[in-house]
């Protein structure tokens, strides 16, 4: 009865911890010599249940990712445990400002949203549980003049996609 009720107390244990750090939900982040970087996601708790119960700690799908710098844009590779351990990685990311976790695709799935020091496009992991891609958003400058209107819009490259002028008294141009 003594070792039955120690079983069950190292079971709960596991099953609590365990718990608690599979539902954070929250990937660490790591990068390389290169400027690479490197998400991977907590690992989850699988109970392997026999004579002896057997706990693993596994990573989920789409758990460990790369994401490399190409030109302007970012290449997205899913990792193997084995291609993970080979690799040396620091923990952190100098370039890395923030990362946060919502449902910024609308699928009802949490997605990772990277905000980055150097002032570049905040890049969006969507599809971790199915098939991982990268969204960029399209960004666009506004310019103002000197009472903070709005009077010009432009795309990254620098060509005005649109021009507004305003009347006497702030009164829209395009407004009778």
């Amino acid at each position: 009865m003594h070792t039955a009720v120690r079983y069950l107390l190292f079971f709960m244990l596991v099953v609590v911890t365990t718990t608690t750090q599979a539902d954070t939900g929250e990937y660490l982040i790591y990068s390389d010599s290169s400027g690479n970087i490197y998400l991977q996601a907590p690992k989850q708790f699988v109970l392997i249940h026999g004579e002896v119960a057997i706990p693993l700690l596994i990573t989920p799908k789409n758990g460990l990712l790369k994401l490399a710098k190409s030109g302007s844009s970012w290449q997205l590779t899913v990792l193997t445990p084995s291609q993970w351990q080979l690799l040396q990685l620091t923990p952190g990311s100098a370039i890395v400002r923030s990362i946060s976790y919502a449902d910024f695709d609308g699928d009802g799935l949490a997605d990772i949203r990277l905000i980055f020091n150097n002032g570049q496009p905040a890049i969006t992991v969507t599809g971790l549980t199915t098939i991982v891609k990268i969204i960029t958003p399209v960004v666009t400058y506004l310019h103002t003049d000197v009472l903070g209107s709005v009077i010009a819009e432009s795309d990254s490259g620098g060509n005005i996609i649109k021009k507004t002028d305003y009347k006497p008294f702030g009164q829209n141009s395009d407004q009778q």
